[in-house]
């Protein structure tokens, strides 16, 4: 069992952001769209990636960011806050199941963040995929899977005075792939001619 931990902390903050808002005419129960420079946001978290070993033939690449949102603004002359703690899950599992075929396995979930008055609910998705070698590894054949489950989706509420909707989009996220690709021309002299050139220059260095 071999692993590492990385961890980076991270802030950043934003003066008078841009974003999409809505107003509202409750005369004519009329709602329409605009952008504007809303305020300041900031946000602060930590970043931990987390890459181990499970033996010779399988590793898993670990990535999870934990962070504070925050948006300060001002809606029809009231002053507006709003809070969230976010965090994002990434896991990506390689397997080497022979010396020519490699398979992996990864998915993710990311959880409710806000941005000005939306607030987008969670997304989360599973992908699969497998790579073989042929023709004296010239060949390369490759088959992915994207969003086994159908689980990606788009989504986000609003929720103020006078004010609460929504939108839901859901596109065929579902995705299969194939692609093959072969390595044209003599190889392994390419790899001869690096060598000899890399000796030339250490020689011509040393004179």
């Amino acid at each position: 069992f071999a692993h590492d931990l990385s961890v980076a902390p991270f802030f950043n903050y934003t003066r008078q952001f841009a974003s999409e808002y809505p107003l509202q005419n409750l005369a004519t129960r009329e709602t329409t769209y605009t952008y504007g420079n809303l305020g300041y946001a900031y946000n602060y978290g930590v970043t931990l990636i987390a890459p181990f070993a499970l033996g010779k033939r399988w590793k898993v690449d670990n990535n999870l960011t934990v962070y504070e949102q925050a948006f300060h603004s001002t809606y029809a002359a009231e002053p507006q806050r709003s809070c969230l703690l976010v965090y994002n899950l990434s896991v990506t599992n390689s397997f080497t199941l022979t010396p020519r075929l490699t398979a992996q396995l990864s998915g993710y979930y990311n959880s409710p963040t806000i941005q000005g008055f939306y607030r987008s609910v969670s997304y989360y998705a599973l992908n699969a995929g497998a790579t073989l070698k042929l023709l004296d590894n010239k060949a390369l054949f490759s088959l992915s899977l994207a969003d086994l489950l159908y689980t990606e989706r788009g989504a986000a509420d609003v929720h103020y005075a006078s004010q609460d909707f929504g939108f839901y989009r859901r596109n065929d996220t579902r995705l299969l792939r194939l692609s093959f690709t072969y390595k044209l021309g003599n190889t392994g002299l390419a790899r001869k001619t690096q060598r000899e050139g890399a000796g030339q220059e250490e020689r011509n260095r040393a004179n």
